[in-house]
């Protein structure tokens, strides 16, 4: 109980100290404008293409020719596309930046001395840490599901399945971008310098998110802006075939964005039961590392390392 009540006053310190960060503010502001737009946009685009089609068919059939099938498969949720997306590129920003701050709190203010001359188990402020970092991050996420759920109820795509895949999805960007935030925090505890601490997290951050993908993408340069990755039939190249094969499975934002793919029940997602397991093991996996990461550096982070420069 003393371990729990020690995990929970270093928790609350954190989310006190986070409320003081303005940068933050501004990465949840974008996020939940993206959120709001999302919607927006993908009913927009789908609206657009129905158009256009009611429009070529009234045409063809004024000069007596049939119509051919409507060419875009959308489904209910389709509209909510853009938002794979926007978890990918600014979801995990703002996991970065939280995970940051959660990381460098202490040594900013140099309390790691005062800290660890306590008689307090490392391990109750490590927890305390992550328990902030996991609560905002999963508070973050749910309001961002109310914002898309109200969304939703609003272009008429609501129902009780609809709800759960939409949770789902939430749930699977959440686990994704913990990730990140853990991955932050492990070099703000053993940077000393503080701006190589973030630089190094958006140093993995690009690679994961732009490196990775471009090269599983192989032919399809921009598949790291779309929520599916091509079916790898196309890899008629050796090379591009072999560069796909290596990274893909290392590729996390695209097993990522597969299988909120499926969830959704947009593109072509996963395809079988196996594919889905592979895709759900790879974001389980990718979080647990960065936790495991985490508690390894905090665990064997330096005391007297409270001093930083910029």
């Amino acid at each position: 109980m003393k371990a729990l009540n020690t995990s929970v006053v270093v928790m609350r310190n954190e989310i006190t100290l986070l409320l003081r960060e303005r940068t933050l503010y501004v990465l949840l502001g974008i996020f939940f404008v993206m959120a709001v737009l999302s919607t927006i946009i993908g009913w927009s685009t789908q609206h657009t293409i129905m158009n256009v089609y009611d429009a070529a068919v009234a045409e063809l059939a004024l000069v007596g020719q049939d119509a051919p099938p409507f060419p875009v498969n959308s489904t209910p949720l389709g509209i909510m596309t853009n938002m794979i997306i926007y978890n990918v590129l600014i979801g995990s920003l703002l996991a970065i930046v939280l995970g940051y701050f959660v990381g460098i709190h202490d040594r900013m203010y140099g309390v790691v001395k005062i800290l660890f001359s306590r008689p307090i188990r490392s391990r109750d402020i490590f927890l305390g840490k992550i328990f902030a970092t996991v609560l905002i991050l999963s508070l973050v996420t749910l309001m961002a599901f109310l914002v898309s759920v109200i969304s939703l109820g609003i272009f008429g795509v609501l129902g009780t399945s609809a709800v759960v895949s939409v949770l789902l999805f939430y749930g699977v960007s959440l686990l994704y971008m913990s990730g990140f935030a853990f991955l932050a925090m492990s070099f703000a505890f053993v940077f000393q310098n503080s701006t190589s601490a973030m630089l190094y997290a958006l140093f993995i951050w690009m690679i994961v998110t732009f490196a990775l993908p471009e090269l599983s993408s192989a032919l399809f340069p921009t598949s790291s802006l779309n929520p599916i990755l091509p079916p790898s039939n196309f890899l008629n190249s050796p090379v591009l075939s072999f560069a796909h094969t290596v990274t893909y499975p290392f590729s996390v934002s695209e097993h990522y964005k597969a299988l909120c793919a499926t969830i959704l029940g947009v593109g072509a997602g996963a395809t079988n039961t196996g594919s889905i397991w592979f895709n759900t093991s790879v974001v389980m996996l990718w979080s647990a590392l960065a936790f495991i990461l985490s508690l390894r550096f905090f665990t064997n982070m330096d005391p007297s390392s409270d001093t930083l420069y910029e």
